[in-house]
């Protein structure tokens, strides 16, 4: 949640499942869901984490987006605004 202030630590082995988000220059917002042997799912923001063996990651660019962050005094956060170059 946005809003939240406590972090989990997991241990793996993880399988990621999604990671989707926005890297700019000066932010970098992603959201990760992984399971465990188990199969039980966990997700929110990614903090930080390691990758063992391999990770299959897609990014794309867009040539004539501009992807920032701005301060939303509505919701006390910084929000993605998307604006045409």
């Amino acid at each position: 949640l946005a809003d939240e202030t406590k972090q989990i630590q997991l241990t793996g082995p993880l399988e990621i499942l999604t990671l989707h988000g926005t890297i700019t220059d000066k932010h970098l917002h992603l959201h990760i869901s992984v399971s465990d042997a188990e199969g039980k799912v966990f997700g929110g923001h990614l903090v930080e984490g390691n990758v063992l063996y391999t990770a299959e990651i897609c990014a794309v660019s867009y040539e004539n987006l501009v992807f920032s962050r701005e301060f939303d005094e509505q919701t006390g956060f910084d929000e993605l605004v998307v604006t045409q170059k």
